[in-house]
């Protein structure tokens, strides 16, 4: 018999970390799925092993950039989706993707997902009871192996075009009036702020297409934002750089600063990210772009690496 992980259907990450949590899962042998947020990542496990993830990138997504699908191919293949999996459309006449290219493709959404839960930490968790049942379609990936394989999977994507954790923005120069852009990428546009990752972007972007599937609306976010890299119309936005800004704490008397500015000027060795110490504390990347900034500005800190990056956020922030 299955065993339930916890008493409670839901609860926080206080006193836990992710690590932890799905090693704990697949100690007990779980069977059931689990929805984290606020990323909003829903895991299925049966037994204790991840047979299927939702909330990272589509697995259209990957197949098309592994080159197993056209675009086309695609759209043909969710348009007659139905209430099949898209797996066992893709299986068929006239996709015919062969078996272990889906199955790869799968393994690779879960360790995805995983990659995304290991960067943007969860705050809670709802145990769901959901009816998991494998199928000829589902992944049987052991959480260690996920854990283990989740960065691999991530330079996957980083060798693609864009990142799920990429944050992008509007470029402040565009020849707006020489391009002609569709309803989607308008509405990729306006997510767009500089602020949210290309994650929660597909995100906003499936619950204001309510009416498609959820495959295919974040894979449509997705390519459209690809599309609009592609024109030149976006860019990175500058809190990307606190995944490579590591700074040190001066010796200076301290006035005028607030809790958490001094738990993140605490934080600074010389050696963690900014992006890491705002993971650690919670903090919004937009709350930790402003506190690096205002230390930076007011002398309580020293860049030790990223100097152009900071340069960026000073412009922004």
């Amino acid at each position: 018999m299955p065993q339930t992980v916890s008493p409670s259907p839901s609860s926080d990450f206080t006193n836990l970390n992710i690590e932890a949590f799905l090693e704990n899962l697949s100690d007990v042998s779980f069977t059931g799925a689990v929805l984290l947020e606020p990323s909003a990542i829903k895991l299925r496990f049966l037994n204790g092993e991840i047979v299927g993830a939702a909330g990272a990138e589509p697995l259209g997504s990957i197949l098309v950039r592994r080159g197993v699908l056209t675009e086309t191919q695609l759209a043909d293949a969710i348009f007659v989706q139905q209430q099949r999996s898209l797996g066992e459309v893709l299986t068929k006449h006239p996709f015919n993707v062969a078996p272990d290219a889906l199955l790869s493709a799968l393994e690779t959404q879960v360790k995805l997902a995983v990659n995304l839960l290991l960067s943007e930490k969860p705050i809670s968790f709802t145990m769901l009871e959901d009816e998991v049942v494998a199928n000829q379609f589902s992944p049987q990936v052991r959480v260690k192996d996920a854990l283990l394989e989740a960065s691999s999977a991530a330079k996957e994507v980083e060798a693609g075009v864009l990142a799920l954790s990429a944050v992008l923005r509007m470029r402040l120069q565009c020849l707006r009036d020489s391009v002609q852009l569709t309803n989607e990428q308008w509405a990729v546009c306006a997510l767009l702020n500089g602020r949210r990752p290309l994650s929660a972007v597909m995100r906003h972007f499936e619950v204001m297409h309510l009416s498609l599937a959820r495959e295919s609306a974040r894979l449509r976010a997705y390519r459209a934002a690809v599309q609009l890299l592609q024109l030149e119309l976006i860019e990175p936005a500058a809190v990307n750089g606190l995944q490579t800004l590591v700074m040190r704490k001066l010796n200076v008397p301290r006035t005028g600063i607030n809790a958490k500015a001094a738990l993140f000027l605490d934080a600074l060795d010389g050696v963690q990210s900014a992006y890491q110490i705002a993971q650690v504390n919670r903090l919004e990347l937009t709350d930790a772009a402003g506190i690096v900034t205002n230390l930076y500005r007011n002398n309580f800190a020293a860049v030790q690496h990223g100097k152009r990056e900071l340069e960026r956020l000073l412009e922004e922030y």
